[in-house]
């Protein structure tokens, strides 16, 4: 990677695949916000990272909270001066069957990994949006969620898991079909103006969650 460094938020990061994600970006010279409901395990995750040159900011979160969420991008903000990267990781993944699991677990899984994943993403968003007000049409930001292939199986013990995940699905499709209706608004646009049509361009930029387990791959794709 080349360039200044980034403002990354990561979600997660403690630990597996959130960790990973954090790594690579703190080893490519980028800031790095480590969010995770554990403090002292992400603490612990930030210090290992600071011994190897990582500039990055642990923050203890719960992203089932909108205020928590808010307050955890105001904070990198206020240390890294914006937001670029955004990657909604968190989440939970127990194993009861269906007719053994209570409420209160249904609840966990999905306000983490669905409610979740929406607040993050609403959250990073909104700042990504009144940053490209300060600058060019463009350079607001890039937002992440992570997947699960999860959402196209049914896993014994794992219905509340499947669901969340389902809904990560959707959402991502309904992302995409929005995003392909602005690149042919945006095309057409273009058209016209160079037929001597409408002079005028479309400046609306589209964020959509992609999904994907391998944090190199997501790495890339983010650069």
């Amino acid at each position: 990677m080349s360039g200044a460094a980034r403002s990354v938020l990561v979600t997660g990061a403690a630990s597996g695949i959130g960790y990973g994600i954090a790594t690579l970006f703190a080893r490519a010279g980028d800031h790095v916000a480590m969010l995770d409901r554990d403090q002292p395990k992400v603490e612990q995750a930030a210090s290992q990272l600071r011994s190897e040159g990582g500039e990055v900011l642990p923050v203890a979160v719960d992203v089932r909270d909108a205020g928590s969420i808010r307050a955890a991008v105001e904070q990198a903000v206020r240390q890294h001066g914006r937001l670029d990267v955004a990657v909604s990781n968190a989440g939970v993944y127990p194993n009861t069957p269906v007719l053994e699991m209570d409420e209160d677990e249904w609840d966990l899984v999905l306000d983490t990994n669905l409610k979740g994943t929406y607040l993050v993403c609403r959250a990073a968003a909104r700042q990504m949006v009144e940053q490209n007000k300060r600058a060019s049409p463009g350079q607001g930001g890039k937002i992440c969620a992570i997947a699960s292939g999860a959402h196209q199986s049914a896993r014994v013990g794992a219905a509340h898991y499947c669901a969340s995940k389902a809904g990560l699905g959707a959402q991502d499709q309904r992302q995409r079909r929005l995003a392909w209706l602005r690149r042919r608004r945006r095309a057409t646009r273009r058209l016209r103006r160079l037929s001597g049509g409408d002079q005028s361009d479309d400046p609306v930029g589209s964020i959509g969650p992609a999904g994907g387990h391998r944090a190199g791959g997501l790495f890339r794709l983010l650069g």
